[in-house]
Order: structure tokens, then C-alpha cells, then sequence
């Protein structure tokens, strides 16, 4: 029976596993920020809105998380999209210390939204 552990893992993600979340999507962001900025294009454009919708969601879920409105995140340069990210997912994992276990596994997922986009 050492599947249920692993599972029960997946479900609620600890803190740290949270943090590596946000580090690993941070990286990735420091690689293909850059890559973004130099892409031109109608599908370059709608690629790079759908990375700043899902940020936008990291950000709304933190207002959700600390009872405060949401509110519009700024429009970076897309090579900032990594420190950008990074300062978002602070507060979510901030508002998630929190919250509980759903909490953080809602978080994990925003944040991974934005990872599967890249």
C-alpha cells in the first residue's frame, strides 16, 4: 500500500512542494520570456495573452486568498514575466500558508496553468 501516500501527495501538495512549483515555473519563464519578446505575430500575440490571462489568474486567486479585490496585474515586458511570476506567486503561496490543503492544491494549479502554456 505505498501508492496512498504518493496519492494523497498529489491531492494536497505540502508547502515546499508548492515552492518548488513556483521556482520551476519562474525558470521556465527566464528562458522563454526572452523568446517571447522576440516573436511577432498575431500567434505570438494571443500566446503571450494567454501566459498574462493565466498570471492574471495566479494574481486573482491571491486577492481570493487574502479577501482583497482583484485587481489588474501590469502588462511586463515579456522577458519580466519571470520576476513578474515570481512576486504573484509569492502572495498565492503566501494566501495558501493559510488557507489549508485545497487552498494550496488551487494554487499548485494556477500555477501550473501558466507552466503548461510554455
Amino acid at each position: 500500500m505505498t501508492e496512498q501516500p504518493e496519492r494523497a501527495e498529489r491531492l494536497s501538495p505540502t508547502p515546499d512542494d508548492a515552492q518548488r512549483h513556483l521556482d520551476r515555473l519562474a525558470g521556465r519563464l527566464r528562458v522563454m520570456g526572452p523568446r517571447l519578446a522576440g516573436r511577432s505575430g498575431p500567434e505570438a500575440a494571443e500566446h503571450l495573452a494567454a501566459v498574462r490571462a493565466a498570471l492574471q489568474a495566479v494574481a486573482d486567486l491571491a486577492a481570493d486568498g487574502e479577501g482583497q479585490p482583484h485587481r489588474p496585474v501590469p502588462e511586463l515586458a515579456p522577458h519580466a514575466l519571470a520576476d513578474q511570476a515570481l512576486v504573484l506567486g509569492h502572495d498565492l503561496l503566501t494566501a495558501a500558508r493559510d488557507r489549508g490543503d485545497l487552498f494550496r492544491s488551487r494554487a499548485v494549479e494556477a500555477l501550473d496553468r501558466v507552466y503548461a502554456l510554455l
